[in-house]
């Protein structure tokens, strides 16, 4: 049976270039740390942050920290640090200064086996097993680059578009990110944490979330779709669980075969 990997965000690095510490630079009115965190939960996928312990972190932090050696300063050091810590699972690691990832590129790489790259030259975002901890242990003792150790892997690749694996690395390159995700209508997921904050309410799990969707599915099949927000309205100020008003509400339909959400 396949275990699952788990999404590494590479947080150690000094920041040098971009005149301060990256996890907790401001992109779009969150920590820039926060956006690969966001692709990684809007795909139901285990995370973690691997940091260094004086590296700045948001203090809202939901995840696992991982904490790395304080030498050398190198890509690699998390990363090697992560498949050390992560039970003989598989990483699949992303920087913290990668804001455009998407849910489905990291769904893919974890659902994938074996070394792979999103793109064959560009160690991060890509997937490590535990057999490739050798060549990372002997790349980062030479602090060879990260591009050598993941050639040296001879990774498959999976492809994604350009914008999608950029950095931020400097100031103008955080401006040009600023400017592109204003552009982005924010995902569901995204517009739905900043209302639950907005109204001081916890955002939904993954799982309620489903719940939610299919017990809306269901009034909208059984009646008209103004029915289903104001079904997901009264079951929010009933006494019965989600769950429970899922079933209810396909009982009121007549049964529960009706199209998933």
């Amino acid at each position: 049976m396949t275990t699952a990997a788990v999404v590494a965000v590479l947080a150690g690095g000094r920041g040098r270039r971009l005149g301060g510490a990256k996890p907790v630079a401001e992109l779009g009115g969150r920590p820039l740390i926060a956006w690969p965190l966001a692709a990684a939960r809007d795909a139901g996928l285990e995370a973690v942050v691997v940091a260094k312990a004086d590296t700045p972190l948001p203090s809202d932090l939901d995840v696992p920290v991982w904490t790395e050696p304080d030498e050398p300063s190198h890509p690699l050091a998390g990363l090697v640090h992560a498949l050390e810590q992560a039970d003989g699972r598989a990483v699949v690691a992303v920087a913290c200064d990668m804001p455009h990832v998407s849910a489905d590129l990291l769904k893919r790489l974890c659902a994938a086996n074996g070394a792979v790259a999103a793109r064959a030259d560009q160690p991060f975002p890509a997937r490590y097993e535990p057999s490739a901890l050798p060549v990372l242990r002997d790349a980062l003792a030479r602090e060879a680059p990260a591009r050598e150790a993941l050639a040296a892997l001879a990774p498959a690749v999976l492809g994604a578009p350009a914008e999608e694996l950029e950095g931020v690395n400097s100031p103008a390159e955080l401006a040009a990110a600023a400017a592109r995700v204003g552009r982005v209508p924010p995902s569901a997921e995204h517009w739905i944490d900043a209302f639950a904050a907005a109204i001081g309410r916890p955002a939904p799990t993954a799982e309620e979330r489903e719940t939610v969707l299919k017990l809306a599915s269901v009034a909208a099949h059984a009646s008209e779709r103004r029915a289903a927000p104001i079904a997901c309205w009264l079951a929010a100020g009933s006494d019965v669980s989600l769950d429970e008003a899922v079933v209810l509400a396909q009982e009121l339909s007549g049964g529960p075969d009706l199209p998933d959400p």
